[in-house]
Order: structure tokens, then sequence, then C-alpha cells
């Protein structure tokens, strides 16, 4: 089981995909959030997390088509954490 942090998409025709949320994906959503002038922290937390949601499943390999686009298919998104098994 991997450790890593996933993004989990439904969309709205019902299909579901993971994809990880890279070192890569996280930092490329900050660097675009900055260059696009997002309000930093609380300010733009629902739309860094769709951004980051998507570009993890296109970095995956999972969708090719531009952002607004793939979120007219989003249902909903969830971040999905491991638990720690030393707990």
């Amino acid at each position: 089981m991997s450790k890593q942090p996933t993004a989990k998409v439904t969309y709205t025709d019902g299909r579901t995909e993971e994809a990880p949320l890279t070192p890569r994906v996280i930092t490329s959503v900050e660097e675009h959030a900055q260059k696009a002038g997002w309000a930093p922290g609380e300010g733009s937390k629902l739309r860094m997390s769709y951004y980051m949601a998507y570009l993890a499943q296109r970095y995956a390999g999972n969708t090719q088509i531009p952002y607004e686009q793939w979120l007219d298919s989003v249902g909903e998104i969830e971040g999905k954490t491991p638990e720690n098994p030393t707990e």
C-alpha cells in the first residue's frame, strides 16, 4: 500500500479515478496559484484543491483535456491520506 496521499475524483458519469499527489503536483499548484494571483491560504482553498486534483489526474495520464472542460465533468473530489500503521 502506498503511503503517498492521493486525489480521488468522481465524475458526473459515475466513474472514479485516483492519482498520487506527488511533490511535482503540489509544487506545480503552488506555482500556478502564485502566477495567477490567487489569494493565499484559505482564500483559494477550494480552487487549489480542484486544480491539485486536476494536475494529479493529468500527470498520471488519466486526462488530457483542458482544466475548465475537466472541471465541468467532475462530480466531487476527495483527498485521501493513508493511515499511519504505527498508530
